[in-house]
């Protein structure tokens, strides 16, 4: 697969959600991840254990990347940012995706001693805004959308 973020499947064409924003999981992706989208149904069992080892991974990532951002250490926020973001994508949750790939290219060009009061100042309220997301993709997940 290739043509998407990280190397994975080519982002969908983006669909807006009610009131013009991204809908928060696009479910056509994970199933292009996991096989499905190319005349197959992806396998549920396989399905739920990816959400679910997403669901109990990120959290860590995510604290970590928090205070990796409060005290503007760079190299931690490209490569907890870089880690979550393939996973996001993966998953389906684009605008997380999108917020570690701001953070990502953030914490690479903050360098070792970007500190706070440089190119990283914006690190911390990015990093919330991606806590923020994740609660809203993990919350869609929980709903099991893929589950008609």
């Amino acid at each position: 697969l290739s043509g998407g973020p990280g190397g994975g499947p080519p982002p969908p064409a983006r669909a807006a959600a009610p009131g013009g924003e991204s809908p928060i999981l696009r479910l056509e992706t994970l199933a292009v991840f996991l096989g499905g989208g190319r005349g197959g149904e992806p396998d549920e069992e396989t399905l739920e254990k990816m959400v679910s080892l997403f669901l109990s991974l990120a959290p860590p990532k995510l604290q970590a990347l928090r205070e990796a951002a409060g005290r503007g250490d760079g190299p931690a926020i490209r490569d907890l940012a870089h880690s979550l973001k393939s996973s996001a994508y993966a998953m389906g949750a684009w605008r997380m995706g999108d917020l570690c790939d701001q953070l990502e290219r953030m914490g690479d060009e903050g360098g070792p001693r970007g500190g706070l009061e440089g190119g990283l100042r914006g690190a911390p309220p990015l990093a919330e805004a991606l806590a923020r997301e994740f609660a809203r993709a993990a919350e869609e997940l929980a709903r099991k959308p893929w589950k008609k």
